[in-house]
């Protein structure tokens, strides 16, 4: 079955303060670690980034993939439903499943995304996922507790989440309101689809802030 890998890029980075994405992480920018991950991996993999990168982005792909067509860049969208509705309009027919990877998560490792793969190819929907470690409390007014959740059924969920493209494609079509939506699983729950987790590696960290920067580049020098 063939994969196609999104990678959305168009995010402003407002709490970075630049666009994060295109940072240098051990000398080249965050997302193409992310591209070369699922590149071997992939049928097609389309990156959406702000519009006004399209053009120097494409030249970058271009240099480093001779225009061989595999890597696709597009605009993006307004927000992260809006970029990942239009990359899915983009899939190939001929890819039964797609895979969604945070551009921002370079160390993801290449035995996790076949794990995630060969779980979404039987189940339909499959995230990458890792046990809590610390105790989850739910809080109430004044950040008084109001109860405390089972340690044991909290997982803290990662990229790449991949799903058999039919589903991915219904459930964002089906759905009408994003307001709360924090991740594609969850659009794929709303639409009444089950999810399995698969379990990851703490390693793979998103980078939302300045300071995972060098956290990620020690996660990346043991491994």
């Amino acid at each position: 079955m063939l994969l196609c890998t999104i990678i959305p890029a168009a995010g402003s980075g407002k709490r970075f303060g630049r666009k994060k994405q295109f940072c240098k992480f051990i000398g080249k920018p965050v997302v193409f670690w992310a591209i070369e991950k699922f590149y071997k991996l992939s049928y097609k993999i389309i990156v959406p980034v702000p519009e006004e990168d399209v053009k120097w982005f494409t030249g970058s792909i271009n240099r480093i993939y001779s225009r061989n067509n595999k890597v696709e860049v597009i605009a993006g969208g307004k927000e992260r439903y809006d970029t990942v509705k239009l990359a899915l309009a983009r899939v190939p027919e001929k890819c039964g499943i797609v895979a969604i990877h945070d551009a921002v998560r370079p160390l993801i490792k290449k035995e996790t995304i076949k794990r995630c793969i060969n779980q979404a190819i039987k189940s339909g929907a499959a995230v990458v996922a890792v046990p809590s470690k610390d105790t989850v409390k739910i809080a109430g007014r004044k950040n008084v507790v109001k109860s405390t959740v089972p340690r044991d059924s909290v997982w803290l969920i990662q990229t790449p989440q991949i799903f058999k493209t039919k589903i991915i494609v219904s459930a964002y079509n089906r759905l009408k309101q994003f307001d709360g939506i924090t991740d594609d699983s969850m659009v794929a729950e709303k639409a009444g689809y089950k999810v399995t987790l698969v379990c990851g590696e703490y390693s793979n960290i998103k980078i939302t802030e300045r300071q995972d920067l060098p956290v990620a580049v020690n996660f990346m020098r043991k491994h």
